[in-house]
């Protein structure tokens, strides 16, 4: 469930967000500042409709670049049509450093450390 980000916002709203998870709810941005235990039996879905967020800093959306890396730009290969995404976003030093496709990686659940790209949904 955690690598294919399933229910992300309902198991955010329920208490159980993925480390690392950014949930637009109500105009707030919400980061999951780190892994929740997993509980060893289902726990009981609570009974509030409306359960308290889990505390985290706020933070305020900003425009994200999507600029490839010097081989995507002279080969005009776009961001959001590259396969180097899933491998490059954050697991790459350079890419890291240098905010590769920061838009692309952001929606794909792989974005930068701190980053929270508005996005129009």
């Amino acid at each position: 469930w955690r690598k294919k980000n399933i229910c992300q916002l309902t198991c955010y709203q329920k208490g159980y967000g993925y480390a690392g998870d950014i949930c637009c709810n109500a105009d707030k941005k919400i980061r999951v500042p780190q892994p929740l235990p997993m509980p060893s039996s289902p726990a009981p879905m609570p009974s509030s409709p409306d359960p308290t967020p889990m505390p985290s800093k706020q933070r305020h959306c900003i425009d994200c670049t999507d600029i490839g890396n010097p081989w995507m730009q002279d080969m005009n290969e776009a961001c959001e049509d590259s396969d180097f995404i899933g491998r490059k976003c954050i697991q790459n030093e350079t890419w890291r450093k240098n905010k590769y496709c920061q838009a692309t990686c952001y929606k794909e659940g792989l974005g930068y450390e701190e980053d929270v790209c508005c996005t129009n949904k």
